[in-house]
């Protein structure tokens, strides 16, 4: 929601107050998220689209690279936010639930760039990917783990500047 509300302002507006700014990717997934959440009633609500957008923005904003210090990454600059205590304005202590935090979020990214790597794969893409149970072709088994060790080290790693890196750093 916070996104869907800063995503809406002009560009200007929003670097300026929140420091954050959305890609023509992400402005799009927001609107399709939108367009399933708002309605008349809740039988106009739409949770199959409304969960699919929200996989999608997620991928939008963890498939992105930066260089510098990643606030304007929207994942970033949402940690950032978790770690600091809104009575006193400090920084958060790890004893304080913030290292618990980061670790859980870090495990949700990483389901939903494995689910982005599956979306992916060229072996699924061309249809040859078999049902479960039955034999997979030795080639199209390399090509899609082929594919994987590409996509994780693309996204997954530490020091390849994507927020999902920013948060395995913070961890550390």
């Amino acid at each position: 929601i916070y996104s869907a509300r800063v995503a809406a302002l002009p560009i200007e507006e929003a670097q300026e107050q929140y420091r954050c700014s959305f890609d023509i990717q992400q402005k799009k997934v927001l609107q399709a998220l939108r367009l399933a959440i708002v309605s008349n009633s809740e039988v106009d609500f739409k949770a199959a689209e409304a969960a699919l957008a929200v996989q999608r923005f997620s991928e939008a904003v963890l498939l992105r690279c930066y260089r510098g210090n990643g606030f304007e990454n929207l994942l970033v600059h949402f940690t950032a936010l978790l770690g600091v205590d809104g009575m006193t304005g400090r920084f958060k202590k790890p004893e304080d639930g913030y290292t618990g935090t980061l670790a859980t979020l870090l495990y949700v990214c990483r389901l939903i760039l494995l689910q982005a790597c599956a979306d992916t794969d060229p072996t699924v893409e061309k249809g040859s990917a078999a049902l479960p149970g039955a034999s997979i072709d030795v080639i199209d088994l390399q090509r899609s783990l082929d594919h994987y060790h590409r996509f994780r080290t693309r996204w997954m790693i530490f020091g390849s500047y994507t927020s999902f890196s920013t948060l395995v750093e913070q961890l550390a």
